[in-house]
C-alpha cells in the first residue's frame, strides 16, 4: 500500500514509526491479507502498541514476554521472549 496524501503514523517501537494509508493499520491490513489469501486463520504476534489493532483483529494474537502490558492485554496468548524465539515456539506446533 502506498501512503499518498494523508498517512496515518503507527509507533512500531520507541525510535520507528510505520506509514499507513489514511484509515488503516495494522488489524485492517492483515484482513485485507487474509481476504485475499483466502485463509481461513490469521494468527498475529506483536510487541508494541501499533500491533494492537493487528492482535484484536486476528483470529489469534499473540504478545511476546517482552511486549508492553497493553500489547500483553490485548492478546489472546503470551509466548516466550523475541529473542528466544517467539516465531519458531508459534509455528512449530501447528506444524507437528
Amino acid at each position: 500500500m502506498l501512503c499518498s496524501g494523508r498517512c496515518n503514523p503507527i509507533a512500531n517501537d520507541w525510535k520507528y514509526i510505520e506509514l499507513m494509508p489514511f484509515g488503516f493499520d495494522k488489524g485492517t491490513a492483515a484482513l485485507e491479507l487474509k481476504k485475499m489469501t483466502g485463509d481461513h486463520t490469521l494468527i498475529a504476534i506483536g510487541d508494541f502498541l501499533g500491533d494492537i489493532p493487528l492482535l484484536k483483529t486476528a483470529d489469534i494474537g499473540y504478545a511476546v514476554e517482552n511486549a508492553l502490558p497493553e500489547v500483553k492485554r490485548a492478546a489472546d496468548r503470551l509466548t516466550v521472549h523475541v529473542d528466544q524465539g517467539a516465531v519458531d515456539a508459534i509455528i512449530r506446533p501447528l506444524l507437528e
